[in-house]
Formats: C-alpha cells, structure tokens, sequence
C-alpha cells in the first residue's frame, strides 16, 4: 500500500476520474463480502466506515512498521491487505460524505466488477488526495504535514513543487491543491468543475463566512420562530471560531455566542454513536437531491433518520460538509423545519478607493527595538490627489516628539486594480481573524493576520473596510522587532 517516494510525483498525475451512477437502494440481504469489510474498517460500531476511521488505520499500520523488523514488516502488511485505498474509498463515496454505507460498498464492489478500471468522480477527489496524503507514510508525527525530514526520500525539485509557502513543509491543503493542478492537467476539467470538489472542513477555512437559518418549531398549538446567523471570525492551523447570534421573529437579539471547530480531521479516542449506541436509531442515505432554499440552489446529501417516533429528513449541502440547506422533523404533537435564507461564502472585497480621499490624512508610529536600542518616529500621509487609477500621497516623517525633521516629503502613489503591497513576509498564514481593535487613534473594525516564516514572524491587523489602512503591525525577527502603530486618522 506504501507509495515508494520516487513514485510520488507519478501518484500525483494518475487521478483518474469518472462520474458515478447514483447508489442503489440498501439490500436487507446477507452480504459476508460487506460484512467483512466492515467488520474490519468500522472501529466504532456506527455501521458506517469514516475517513477518520480509515485515516487512523493507516497511521497505526505505519506506526507499527517504523518499530518492525523485516519480518515483523511482512506480517503486518499481510494483516492490513483488507485496508480499503484511496481510490477505492473515493469510487465508492458516491455521495461524498466522507463517509460509507453498506450499499455503497456493495454497488463499488458490483461497479468495479464490471469495469476493472472504474475512477472516482470529481466530487471525489479531495477525498482521493486526502487518504493519498496518508498512504505515503510520511507524517511520523500525525500533524497532517511532511517535514522536510519525514519526506526525505522525495528529490528536491518535487518537495519544492508541493511546498507551495516555501516553509520546508507540505501541508494536507497544500497536498490536495498540487494534486488538483496535475489533475486539471492531466483530464482538462475546469476550474469550476474543481470547485464542487468537496473539503469536509471547507465551510470553516474562510475568514468572513457566513450562513444563516430560519427555524419554526410548532408544538400544542403554539409556534416559535426564529433565526441564527453563523459567521467565521477567527481561522488558524488548527481551528476556526465561529460568531453565533440567534434574532426572534422580530429581528430582536435573544443570545449569541462563540464556539470552535477543529481543522484537523481526527478520530474519537472512544465511544460508539449511531445504531451502536442507540438501537431504536435508524438511519438511511438517499441519493443526492437538488435544492432551492432562499439562500440559492444547493445539491445534498439527503439523510432520514427515525429515533423513538420522530422522523427527520435533512438535505446537507455536498460542497460544504456541515452546512444543513434544509431540515424537516416530525413527532408526536411537534413539528419544526429550518431552511437556509443566505449563505456568503466570500464576503465582498472592501473598496480598495474608499480610503484615498483627496485631504485625509492619518500618522502612524513607528517603533524599532534592537537589544536596548529603541528608536521611535513618526510618518504623517496626507493624500494630495486622486485620479481614477491611483492616488498620490505625501509622506511626512516626524521625530519621536511630532516635529517635522529635515528629512524631504516622499511621495507614494497607490495604483488601483494593482497587486497590494507585500507584507515583507512570505512565510504561511497561521491566523486570520476579524476583530475589533483599539490603538491610539481609536477603536476600529479590523482584519487582523499572522505569518510564520522562520525566525520571523508577522502580525498585521488593516481597516475591515478602508483597504490600506493598517492600524497595527509587530514584525519580529532574531534581532529587532518593528512595531507600526495608527496614531492619528482624520477624515
């Protein structure tokens, strides 16, 4: 199962794919061929085999073989040659939850019979370099990247094409994109067609997300209405923190609240959920249906589920895992149904002119530490003049007490519809998160952003809707650290 390293690059461009026929229905049958797989894969008793089931079994087997001898290797690739692969995991998800059903091993066992060389469809494919990724054997330390050192073995030049920040790591994420650029390649498909590939944590990935859900509950006679809106206000490496607020029918706030999602795919240390838990639980998958919901059109995964007289069916979107597009529940002298009413996957871009206007200006101080060394000054901009493609300013610099030195005005122009300035950086992204921010010159909306790169590191937080405008930054390195701070803004 192990990929060889000098084959890495030839993994990468064999993503075969293939649309699916849609599942057929569970068969109540006997099947010893399923039950053998699932006997094996499901660890936790639900009746489904997840990805993190699968992912956790990979990393056991690998685990094992590091501490092995030769014939201890032998045995132990000999007790995993059930492991279900990458591809066969992907071809037989037909419904892309990241998960599977009996019948669909059942239909990919019948599928692959007929056509020996079935592929996965293009939903599929994130799930397909997912699993890739494991397969490997290089994340020793399960932290969902290769160092430079766990991936030894792969030549230079190609560590350098999957390194895509250049920090001598390859991340899960940056695994996936590599595979998909070969893929588009390889097979001609759109970038479009590789949007609806499906991230089961994409829905939390972007800062500003947001969703929202309109609810009614019917119970004796009587009737609540109300309304919870989602949106990402903080994206790490390891987690997103998501801003709820729930508003009643007449737009008046009843609670909000914060809660985070992990963004590593883990596997519960114990317990059993589903059938195993709860034997009067029933569950079953229907194949995808399509969506109009107010927010727009959406195709599902469609789940019904039955539990002490209650009946549900709920319709989860198949391009982002966890966002519920519809829900209706039913029991005894209840009802409730949720629908979705919006959904802001990017949110818009603020207007990169909104900040230049002729006559405004703003001073910020600048603070440079080395050892006891300080040393602190000011820079006063005024903008002078805007066109339709770029404003001028006038930079002013000032000493440590605000007074003009004898240093000449510089001027700036900032081109519009051009590439922003850099931030000095290039290391990888660990923080993004919106947030309201207090420095001298007040309490502003802010954007706020850390970056990794080496022994340096930078955090930069700029104006939610005046482009351009930073209000803090603190860049670190071994020796100095650089702070830039807005002092005065005037409109």
């Amino acid at each position: 199962m192990r990929i060889a390293a000098a084959a890495l690059v030839a993994l990468l461009m064999s993503a075969p794919l293939m649309a699916q026929e849609p599942a057929p229905a569970p068969s109540p049958e006997a099947d010893p061929a399923v039950d053998a797989f699932f006997q094996f894969h499901d660890t936790d008793g639900n009746d489904r085999v997840s990805l993190d089931e699968v992912v956790a079994r990979v990393r056991t087997m690998f685990t094992e073989l590091r501490k092995a001898d030769e014939k201890q290797k032998a045995e132990i690739w000999k007790a995993n040659e059930q492991l279900v692969t990458s591809k066969q995991f992907a071809c037989a998800d037909a419904n892309n939850s990241m998960m599977l059903a009996r019948y669909e091993w059942r239909a990919y066992l019948d599928q692959s019979a007929k056509d020996p060389a079935l592929k996965p469809g293009i939903v599929q494919t994130a799930t397909l370099a997912r699993l890739e990724f494991h397969e490997t054997g290089y994340d020793a330390n399960e932290d969902d990247a290769w160092s430079r050192a766990e991936a030894k073995d792969i030549a230079e030049a190609e560590f350098k094409k999957l390194d895509a920040d250049n920090d001598q790591s390859v991340s899960l994420s940056e695994f996936i994109a590599a595979r998909g650029v070969l893929l588009r390649q390889q097979y001609k498909y759109s970038e479009a067609d590789f949007e609806k590939r499906s991230d089961p944590l994409s829905l939390y990935r972007t800062l500003g997300c947001k969703w929202t859900q309109k609810s009614e509950y019917s119970f004796a006679n009587m009737t609540h209405v109300s309304t919870i809106s989602n949106e990402i206000v903080s994206v790490s490496l390891e987690e997103a923190e998501v801003r709820m607020v729930m508003l009643d029918d007449k737009g008046k706030e009843l609670f909000n609240n914060s809660y985070k999602i992990p963004l590593k795919l883990s596997t519960p240390a114990g317990g059993k959920v589903g059938g195993a838990m709860l034997p009067n639980f029933k569950m079953e998958e229907r194949p995808n249906e399509t969506v109009k919901v107010a927010a727009g059109e959406f195709e599902c995964i469609v789940v019904e589920t039955e539990f002490s007289g209650n009946k549900s069916t709920t319709h989860m979107s198949c391009r982002f895992p966890g966002l519920m597009v519809k829900m209706t529940l039913a029991g005894e002298g209840m009802t409730s149904q949720m629908e979705l009413t919006e959904f802001i996957e990017h949110p818009p871009a603020p207007d990169e002119r909104a900040l230049y206007v002729k006559g405004r200006s703003w001073t910020t101080k600048v603070t440079v530490k080395e050892g006891d060394k300080e040393e602190v000054h000011f820079e006063k901009c005024v903008v002078v003049e805007v066109t339709s493609s770029e404003a001028r300013m006038d930079v002013t610099t000032l000493d440590k007490d605000m007074k003009e030195t004898d240093k000449p005005v510089t001027r700036r122009n900032r081109v519009f519809d051009a590439v922003a300035p850099g931030s000095g950086i290039a290391g990888r992204v660990t923080l993004k998160k919106l947030e309201k921010l207090s420095v001298h010159a007040g309490e502003f909306e802010a954007v706020s952003e850390s970056r990794e790169d080496g022994a340096e590191t930078l955090v930069v937080s700029v104006h939610a809707k005046l482009a351009g405008l930073t209000l803090k930054s603190v860049y670190t390195t071994e020796k100095t650290t650089r702070t830039v701070e807005l002092w005065e803004f005037k409109e």
